[in-house]
């Protein structure tokens, strides 16, 4: 539980910081984010596999003093604080010659209540709640199949290959993150859509249903590897622009919206697997096809019901001129 905590904490405040610093570049800047904690994780095995050896040669078979050491080489995150410092711009209370008398009625709230505010202003807004639905529970379905990928080649007596897949998904991830990035502040897409990182998380959304049903239809190795590469470049495009739809439809609470969908995130996240997992169960569906089925099947009527509600927001603009398709999009 304090692992994911510290994970989801930094995960968020990762986002807040490019924001902050690189607002109109935010996509290729996470992405070069995301790109560079890959390349990093790929020394952190290596490096943990050195410390353990030096210390199991100490008698620590437990791995504490590991623990401590990695837990030591975590504190680099800590960097990331120093670029939260406030605006200098920003009157502090602490500087009781530049702090003007504050009036009762011109009082500010706290951030924490704030906050809340937000979150009960988007909880009470349709687009949000359909917004916030079908984006986490569509990245909770990408997420679970990342853990299917094993399972998927045992079913096809590839076991052995597994290894390879994975290594295969990594690397293929890793390499498209940035390309990604750059999509989702291409001139392009600014061009075409009212909502670039909506319209790429849309399409990747869709690519991954569709290679959903084509991982089902495989049955050898090279089909494998296709439908592996495939995914791995459909999952980049939607872990950057996953949190980035927020800043392209709820700008003025960004902060706020990221949060609250990450509570989404979890609720999904417990409901899918235990019922992806019983569905692997049944009678007929030991080759995870079913399973995949219901992803698929599951991601496209919410893609459906998300675009559905841009159709309907557009009839009610209709009297404005908005084209349905850059409104949707």
């Amino acid at each position: 539980m304090l692992v994911g905590t510290g994970v989801g904490l930094s995960f968020v405040n990762n986002i807040i910081i490019v924001k902050k610093h690189f607002p109109n570049s935010i996509s290729i800047a996470f992405g070069t984010a995301l790109t560079s904690i890959c390349l990093a994780g790929l020394l952190i095995p290596h490096s943990v596999n050195k410390l353990i050896e030096q210390f199991q040669q100490r008698n620590d078979l437990l791995n504490q003093w590991t623990t401590v050491a990695y837990a030591g080489m975590s504190c680099v995150g800590f960097l990331g604080a120093c670029l939260m410092a406030p605006d200098p711009s920003i009157l502090m209370t602490g500087d009781e010659e530049t702090v003007p008398t504050i009036i009762a009625d011109e009082q500010e709230d706290s951030e924490f209540i704030q906050a809340c505010k937000e979150f009960i202003v988007l909880l009470k807004d349709p687009s949000y709640i359909v917004t916030v639905v079908v984006n986490s529970c569509c990245f909770s379905i990408m997420v679970y199949f990342l853990s299917l990928l094993p399972p998927i080649a045992r079913s096809r007596n590839l076991m052995d290959q597994s290894s390879n897949l994975v290594t295969i998904f990594i690397a293929t991830n890793a390499l498209t993150l940035l390309p990604m990035g750059f999509l989702g502040d291409s001139l392009f897409l600014k061009t075409h859509c009212k909502f670039p990182k909506k319209s790429l998380y849309i399409f990747c959304c869709i690519g991954l249903l569709l290679t959903f049903v084509f991982i089902s239809f495989t049955g050898n190795f090279m089909t494998l590897i296709i439908g592996t590469i495939l995914s791995a470049i459909f999952t980049s495009g939607m872990f950057i622009s996953t949190n980035l739809v927020y800043f392209d439809c709820f700008l003025s609470m960004f902060e706020s919206a990221v949060g609250l969908s990450n509570l989404f995130r979890c609720i999904f996240a417990l409901i899918i697997n235990p019922l992806a997992g019983y569905i692997t169960t049944l009678a007929g569906c030991e080759d995870l096809s079913c399973t995949l089925y219901f992803l698929s099947g599951t991601s496209f009527m919410l893609i459906i019901i998300w675009v559905g509600l841009g159709f309907v927001k557009q009839k009610i603009l209709s009297s404005r001129n908005v084209d349905a398709f850059s409104y949707i999009l």
